[in-house]
């Protein structure tokens, strides 16, 4: 509750003078684990295949955006950016986030098409059609 109060959010704990923090050696990574996000190319080769199963949309562009991920990732030491992003990396993910954003926009086309059509995105005729994803924006 104190990662969230500290990231913005105040009101989530009551009005006080004191606060008591058990296992405080703890409260740096909990905290810091609170507003981290995780990122690999193994994630996005798992969003490119769902969304090409599922959705029957290109992905070419998401995998190349991986593989290119992967590669500036490798070149970096284990642990923060303490530096800030270095230029491959913020490259990689500049490429990243457009692909992801093309795939986004085809994944909602094919819903569309399909909710439209009476089928569902990824359904080939003949085929037994998979529920339609679920995306978050």
């Amino acid at each position: 509750m104190l990662g969230i109060a500290v990231a913005g959010n105040p009101g989530v704990l009551p009005e006080h003078e004191v606060l008591v923090i058990d296992e405080a050696h703890e409260l740096a990574d909990r905290v810091r684990s609170q507003g981290t996000a995780s990122l690999s190319a193994a994630a996005v080769a798992r969003v490119a295949t769902t969304a090409r199963r599922h959705a029957g949309v290109l992905v070419n562009e998401l995998e190349e955006a991986g593989q290119t991920l992967q590669l500036a990732l490798a070149e970096l030491p284990d642990g923060r950016l303490a530096d800030g992003l270095p230029p491959a990396l913020a490259d990689a993910l500049t490429v990243l986030e457009a692909a992801c954003r093309q795939v986004l926009t085809d994944v909602r086309e094919a819903a569309r098409a399909a909710n439209q059509g009476g089928g569902q995105a990824g359904a080939r005729p003949g085929e037994w059609p998979w529920p339609a994803p679920r995306w978050r924006t």
